[in-house]
This record gives C-alpha cells, structure tokens and sequence, in this order.
C-alpha cells in the first residue's frame, strides 16, 4: 500500500477487474498535479489496460502481466517486477527490456539503463518514442550518453515518412 489513499483505491479497482471504477479514479488521479511524473506514467498504462478491457471484456495475458509489473514498479518494488519479467513468456521482448531500461535508470545504473534501451529500440523500433517521452528517461536526453535516441529519431522518422 502507498501513502495515497486515492491511488490504493485505483489501483485495487484495477485489480478486482472494476475497470469502469479503476479508470474513472484514475482520471481524477492523473489530474493531481502533485502526483510525481513517475507514478502519472504508470498510472496512465494502467488506464490505457483498464479501458481496452472495457473496449474488449477479453482477458489479455500480457497486459495482465504488465498490470503487476507496473504495480509494483509504482511502488518501488523492483524486484518481484523484474521476477514476473523474467518468468514471463508472454511480455514482448522488446516491452521486459524497456522495462529492464527504465528500472535500471530509476537505480541510478546508466550504463545498464542504455545496454536495455538500445536493446529494446533493436525488438521495437516504437521504444525509441517511448524514451523520449518517457518521465524516466526525458529529464537525461540531451545528455551525451543518450545522443543515440536523439539521433535515431531523426532516422526513424525519415524512414517512417519513406515507408
């Protein structure tokens, strides 16, 4: 549990599967100004699965999986995230090193942070925009280590607009 009420509620919503109840407070939830950015990113992916199920009312595995995965990488416990990664076998590859990424870069590990992010643009081009945008990596991006995202958009782009 967190210090947040609202987000407890949200997040329990979530996972009874009351998704009309999660995404309804996690709206009010991503208007809170004083949520931190981090918790807004997560927050937002949880959204988006809540309302593709009440869109579908199919159970999707993988967003299952990346529900807990999120959930506990919003409450800073990285670990059991990484252990439903790594005994996962329905989370995109492209999608557990992205995930890798980012956790790396919340611990303050850059080195491994760009080893995941490159691997992860290498599976899934579309990672590329998601670092960009992402609250985890867009503060750094114009640092020198990160030039590659910077560059590699240009390039993506050029080859988006030619395909």
């Amino acid at each position: 549990m967190t210090k947040n009420a609202a987000l407890d509620q949200a997040i329990q919503a979530f996972h009874d599967k009351k998704w009309q109840q999660a995404s309804d407070a996690m709206v009010k939830l991503l208007a809170d100004e004083a949520l931190p950015s981090g918790t807004k990113h997560r927050l937002s992916q949880f959204k988006t699965i809540a309302d593709r199920h009440l869109v579908t009312q199919e159970e999707d595995p993988e967003a299952l999986s990346l529900k807990m995965v999120s959930y506990h990488m919003n409450t800073g416990d990285r670990e059991s995230a990484r252990e439903i990664l790594n005994k996962s076998d329905i989370i995109a590859e492209g999608t557990r090193l992205f995930l890798e990424a980012e956790m790396a870069m919340e611990e303050d590990d850059r080195e491994k942070a760009i080893e995941y992010l490159n691997q992860a643009i290498e599976k899934q081009k579309d990672n590329r925009g998601y670092a960009l945008n992402s609250p985890v990596f867009s503060p750094f991006i114009n640092e020198p280590e990160f030039e590659f995202l910077r560059q590699g958009k240009d390039q993506q782009e050029s080859e988006e607009a030619s395909a």
